[in-house]
C-alpha cells in the first residue's frame, strides 16, 4: 500500500510539473489584446515566476502572425534584466506577438496577441465612401494621456459618441450633432465633462446613430 502512494504521488509531481512547464517566465507587457500604433515605443516586461538553475542571457523575439514566424528584437541581453524599450515595428497586424527566452535552459514566456497599425493608414487606407456604418479600436490602447477613435458613415446621421465608466455612468460626450457620410476621428484626453483627470481603468465608449449602436473598451494607464 505504502509502495502504491509514492509510485501515486511521483505521477503527480509529474503532472503538476507538466502543467507548468510554460509558467517558469511569465512576460508581463505586452499581455495580449492591446492595440499600439507602428513607431511609438513600449517597455517590454518580464519576470522569472519559478527560479530553475543558471541561465546566460535572454533573447526576445516578434511574431507578426500568431507565433508561425518569430523575428529577432534583440538578443544576449543579460539576466539581470527584465525589461526593453522596443520601437513597434511597421508591421501592420492583429496577431502579434512577443516570446522571451532564457537562453541556456528554454524556458520561454509568450504574450497574447495584439494589434499595430499605422497611425496614417487608419483614416487614408480605408475607401472615401464607406459601405458600412462602424465604430474602430481607438489607438493607443493602452493608453497615456489620450487616445484617437474612429467612426464611418454611410450617409449623413445624427450622432453621438459617449465614453463611460465601469459602472455604466456617463463620463464624456464626444459627439453630439449631424455628421456627414465619411470617415471621422476624435480624441479623448482621459477627462470628464468638467474637465478633471479620470483615474486609470477601463472605460467604454459607445457609437448611437439610428438604429446603429456599437460599444468597445478602452483602458486608461496613468
Amino acid at each position: 500500500m505504502k509502495r502504491l502512494s509514492i509510485v501515486f504521488i511521483v505521477l503527480l509531481s509529474s503532472l503538476i510539473l507538466a502543467g507548468n512547464a510554460t509558467s517558469h517566465i511569465k512576460l508581463d507587457y505586452p499581455a495580449g489584446g492591446e492595440t499600439f500604433v507602428a513607431g511609438e515605443k513600449i517597455e517590454i516586461q518580464w519576470q522569472i515566476l519559478i527560479p530553475h538553475g543558471e541561465h546566460t542571457d535572454w533573447d526576445l523575439f516578434f511574431s507578426p502572425d500568431g507565433g508561425d514566424n518569430w523575428e529577432i528584437i534583440q538578443l544576449d541581453m543579460p539576466k539581470s534584466q527584465f525589461n526593453y524599450l522596443w520601437t513597434v515595428p511597421h508591421t501592420v497586424t492583429e496577431q502579434a506577438q512577443i516570446r522571451i527566452l532564457q537562453d541556456g535552459i528554454g524556458y520561454n514566456g509568450i504574450s497574447g496577441e495584439f494589434s499595430i497599425r499605422e497611425i496614417t493608414s487608419s483614416v487614408q487606407a480605408r475607401d472615401e465612401y464607406p459601405k458600412i456604418f462602424a465604430l474602430y479600436s481607438n489607438y493607443p490602447n493602452p493608453f497615456n494621456p489620450a487616445t484617437t477613435i474612429e467612426f464611418s458613415l454611410t450617409e449623413a446621421r445624427f450622432v453621438t459618441l459617449v465614453v463611460y465608466d465601469i459602472t455604466s455612468q456617463k463620463v464624456m460626450e464626444l459627439v453630439s450633432g449631424e455628421k456627414i457620410s465619411g470617415h471621422h476621428s476624435v480624441i479623448w484626453n482621459g477627462t470628464d465633462e468638467f474637465g478633471h483627470n479620470v483615474s486609470s481603468g477601463i472605460y467604454f465608449y459607445r457609437l448611437q446613430t439610428g438604429d446603429f449602436t456599437k460599444t468597445k473598451a478602452m483602458t486608461l494607464v496613468r
